[in-house]
């Protein structure tokens, strides 16, 4: 019997529970509005390509510059200094810009959702001086109708026993669009990973198997000589002691022993069968890539890794997943906003993603110049070279492999 044959009794530790229950039970932990955890407890916190995927795009994303800029009029000069600068740098007391925006970044990849609660001045301008990132799963939403649509009422936040109420006007929630019943009604965005929840079933379930199989692997087979005598237990040590000796160590790995008298091996472990389907573990990692729009090349897919593929695989993780990520939750829905209570009628406050030292998107530009280089040096070479002009129309022509006609045009323009 292959291993996989109880696979959901396994798992559920029941016998009774079937492998559609046990699925319908994950369906609804991942989609209880009680369990706003689920992203992190079953993904980024217990699945290794999860982490990997998210961290990486998480990383990325929190190293890439973010500029503070003052705009009054058509004069943009950066700032680099004054009261909005060290608030920008530090947006409260405990978390630093970069440990906001990962924070910002993580439940938003995780969840679906990021929050973010602001304080302001008592003052007339009421500027925002204090933003802090909520933990997801301590926050609920209270809803309400208005016209036609359901919309927050308050956030209920829950920490140590300790309850807060925040209006809409103080939160400032980031979300994935969610269309379904549970969205609309609740007014919580769609975690990529609800999207992607039979995946990461499948995904979970496989590293356990994986785990049970070489933590339950034990011995690999029975060498028996198929006779009914039996051994007693001084025989039974001395023959295993000769049974190691033979066949045991690396030198002996991969080797047929032929044996001299009648003898039966059983092997014992994984049939082929069950072995294909740990295998399948490279698509779950494919699947879960493209939830992230990321190139599963970049996480140890041995499909289509080479150079060139890894290095549009590069240029993709900033253009598909990256950029889109900082523009879209960072800069507009968070930053901006923030810092337009910093300004007035004539001055305006804004922050942009710094994408000149990002190499992976330059690498073209980079390789372009450099040829661009090497053909200006091989013509300058050749043209003042003290040869006749049908000699340097053939060496144009070898050197940068073009027609006749375009290397006469070069050297009789």
């Amino acid at each position: 019997m292959g291993i996989f044959s109880g696979l959901s009794n396994w798992f559920s530790g029941s016998s009774k529970i079937t492998s559609l229950n046990y699925i319908g039970n994950e369906v609804d932990e991942c989609f209880n509005p009680y369990y706003q955890g689920y992203g992190i407890d079953k993904g980024y916190a217990s699945n290794t390509d999860v982490f990997a995927i998210i961290n990486m795009i998480k990383s990325k994303a929190i190293d890439v510059p973010l500029l503070l800029e003052k705009v009054v009029g058509d004069e943009v000069e950066p700032v680099e200094s004054g009261e909005i600068y060290d608030f920008f740098q530090n947006p409260n007391k405990n978390k630093t810009l970069k440990e906001f925006n990962e924070a910002l970044v993580l439940y938003y990849l995780t969840t679906g959702n990021s929050m973010v609660e602001t304080k302001r001045m008592f003052t007339q301008s009421g500027k925002i001086i204090d933003a802090m990132n909520l933990h997801y799963q301590c926050t609920e939403i209270e809803t309400m109708v208005d016209g036609r649509m359901i919309v927050p009422k308050y956030y209920k936040y829950q920490v140590n026993g300790k309850e807060d109420i925040i209006f809409p006007e103080n939160m400032i929630h980031s979300k994935y669009m969610n269309p379904t019943d549970f969205g609309f009604e609740s007014c919580y965005g769609l975690s990529p990973l609800q999207a992607g929840f039979l995946t990461l079933i499948s995904s979970n379930n496989l590293f356990k198997a994986d785990a049970s199989i070489l933590k339950n692997k034990g011995a690999s087979g029975v060498f028996s000589n198929e006779s009914d005598v039996v051994l007693t237990p001084e025989q039974r040590k001395n023959a295993q002691s000769a049974l190691d000796k033979l066949l045991a160590g690396a030198d002996k790995f991969g080797k047929i022993i032929q044996s001299p008298v009648k003898t039966k091996y059983t092997q014992l472990g994984m049939s082929p069968a069950d072995l294909k389907i740990l295998e399948s573990r490279i698509m779950k990692k494919r699947d879960l890539c493209s939830i992230y729009h990321v190139d599963s090349s970049l996480f140890n897919d041995p499909a289509n890794k080479t150079f060139n593929n890894r290095k549009e695989a590069q240029k993709s993780l900033y253009t598909d997943a990256v950029l889109p990520l900082i523009n879209k939750v960072v800069i507009d829905k968070v930053w901006n906003p923030i810092l337009s209570t910093w300004g007035d009628e004539s001055t305006k406050y804004r922050v942009k993603a710094d994408k000149s030292d990002i190499d992976a998107l330059h690498q073209d530009a980079k390789e372009k110049s450099t040829r661009d280089k090497a053909v200006s040096n091989i013509i300058i070479n050749t043209l003042t070279a003290e040869i006749s002009d049908e000699q340097k129309i053939k060496a144009l022509q070898v050197s940068l492999n073009i027609t006749e006609d375009e290397a006469q045009n070069i050297v009789r323009p």
